[in-house]
């Protein structure tokens, strides 16, 4: 399924302009942070953390005002799903490692289209049917699929499990997380081009020694790259 990475804050009318007209649908609005939800008519809804709009009251506010959201799960959901059918489902999650999968899909399974923003530095739009988010990669700046990036992002830290697990084949999860993590960023992250094995083989290597052999505190959380 297709997502996009757009860069940048408070770019959602650019967003609703280029996708254009969507089937009649309602919004659910959840992990919502908007810091401009006081001083202007209607504004207090903006202070939830959960609702359900209309395509019209929301369109509205985000066209009069342009909100600059923090963080903010947006779905499209067709009219004929009620309130309860929808809050029957586990509501999106934005602190979810989800978004580093190399397949994105709407959270809610309602959903045909989700705007997600992230500490009002990035957005990701997903959708079921790609040709609906295709127009974003008009906009400016920094925009690309996220799908193929993170393909791209799970083959490498696929890379250094490897020669992690081949040094240390019983290495506990929370070390590998913590290894996997600070070579891709060492290496990977604004690389252009390979890395060869025997310099991944020597930072591998360090992190390994470094983080076992200090008082390094570990996330607990592992990303399993080879799940995907």
């Amino acid at each position: 399924m297709p997502a996009i990475f757009i860069n940048g804050c408070n770019q959602f009318q650019e967003i609703l302009k280029l996708i254009g007209t969507l089937p009649p649908h309602n919004w659910l609005v959840s992990n919502l942070d908007c810091f401009d939800c006081f001083g202007w008519d209607g504004c207090e809804k903006w202070a939830n953390e959960t609702m359900i709009l209309t395509e019209e009251e929301f369109r509205k506010d985000i066209m009069l005002r342009n909100p600059w959201f923090i963080w903010g799960a947006f779905s499209a959901i067709t009219i004929e799903h009620t309130k309860e059918e929808i809050y029957s489902y586990e509501l999106p999650w934005l602190e979810n490692p989800y978004y580093m999968s190399s397949m994105i899909i709407p959270q809610h399974p309602l959903a045909f289209l989700e705007i997600s923003v992230f500490d009002g530095c990035y957005t990701i739009v997903s959708s079921k049917d790609k040709k609906i988010i295709e127009p974003l990669y008009l906009m400016q700046g920094d925009v690309h699929d996220e799908e193929s990036s993170n393909q791209r992002m799970n083959a490498e830290l696929r890379r250094i499990q490897d020669i992690l697990r081949a040094m240390v084949p019983d290495v506990l999860p929370e070390i590998a997380n913590e290894v996997q993590w600070k070579c891709w960023h060492a290496l990977f992250r604004e690389r252009i081009g390979n890395v060869f094995d025997s310099i991944l083989k020597c930072e591998v290597e360090k992190w390994y020694e470094h983080i076992t052999k200090s008082a390094y505190k570990c996330n607990t959380t592992f990303w399993d790259p080879y799940t995907q």
